[in-house]
C-alpha cells in the first residue's frame, strides 16, 4: 500500500496492521504554482478587486477543514479580507454563520479554476485543518511563496517547519489571528525553497518509480 505521508504510513502499520506501507510524498508543479512576476501581483489584485491584506482559504467545506475557526479568526481581524474557496456539504452552514456573525470581510468564492492566479494575488493562506494526510493546497501555497498558517497535525508538520517555512499553531482563533498578523514574505520565500528542494512533481515521480522498483524486487 502506498500513501503520501510518513505519518499515514506509520498509522496504517501500527493501528491497522497493514503490511508493507510505503510513504511517497506529494509533489506540485512549481512552474504553474509560482511567485508572482514583477507587477503581476498588483494586476491580479486589481482584477479580483482586492484592496487590503488578503488571506486565502482553499479548502472543501467539510467538517475536518474547520471553517468555524476561519470565521472566528476573521471576526478578530476585521481589517483583513478572507477569501474562502471551495464547495461542500457545509457551505450553506458557513455562509449562514458568517451572516450571523455579521462578517463584512469574508467572501465565499466557490469552486475556482484559477487557483494559481489566486495564490499569486493573496498575501497568506489559512488552513486550520483538524485532519489531513498531506495537503496539496499547502504545497501549492508554499510553491507560490505564500506564508501558510496551519495546525501542528503530523502530516502538516512534515511540510512546514514552524517559524521557518510557515506557521504551525493550534486551531484557536486568537492564536491563528496572531500568526496571520506575524506572517511575513520571508516565510513564503523559505517555503518556496523547501518545495523546490523536496516536493516538485519530478521528485514525486522519481520517488514513486523508486518505490515501485523496490516493491517489485522484494517480490
Amino acid at each position: 500500500m502506498l500513501t503520501v505521508s510518513r505519518w499515514a504510513a506509520r498509522w496504517l502499520e501500527k493501528v491497522h496492521g497493514v503490511k508493507q506501507v510505503r510513504a511517497v510524498p506529494n509533489g506540485v508543479n512549481v512552474e504553474r504554482f509560482r511567485p508572482p512576476l514583477p507587477g503581476e501581483k498588483a494586476a491580479l489584485r486589481e482584477r479580483y478587486g482586492l484592496r487590503g491584506f488578503t488571506v486565502l482559504v482553499p479548502a472543501r467545506m467539510s467538517p475536518e477543514k474547520n471553517h468555524l475557526a476561519v470565521l472566528l479568526t476573521a471576526r478578530l481581524l476585521p481589517q483583513v479580507d478572507f477569501l474562502l474557496v471551495g464547495t461542500g456539504e457545509l457551505l450553506g452552514l458557513w455562509q449562514n454563520t458568517a451572516g450571523l456573525l455579521r462578517l463584512k470581510n469574508v467572501r465565499f468564492w466557490g469552486r475556482r479554476e484559477d487557483m494559481p492566479e489566486l495564490y499569486r494575488a493573496a498575501d497568506a493562506v489559512l488552513l486550520p485543518t483538524l485532519g489531513e494526510n498531506q495537503s496539496l493546497a499547502t504545497l501549492e501555497a508554499m510553491a507560490s511563496a505564500l506564508p501558510v498558517v496551519t495546525t501542528p497535525i503530523p502530516a502538516q508538520a512534515e511540510l512546514i517547519q514552524d517559524g521557518l517555512t510557515g506557521r504551525l499553531v493550534p486551531p484557536r482563533p486568537r492564536r491563528l489571528a496572531q500568526a496571520l498578523r506575524e506572517a511575513s514574505p520571508e516565510l513564503g520565500r523559505q517555503a518556496r525553497a523547501f518545495v523546490e528542494k523536496a516536493h516538485t512533481l519530478e521528485q514525486a515521480a522519481q520517488r514513486l518509480a523508486t518505490t515501485l522498483k523496490q516493491l517489485r524486487e522484494e517480490g
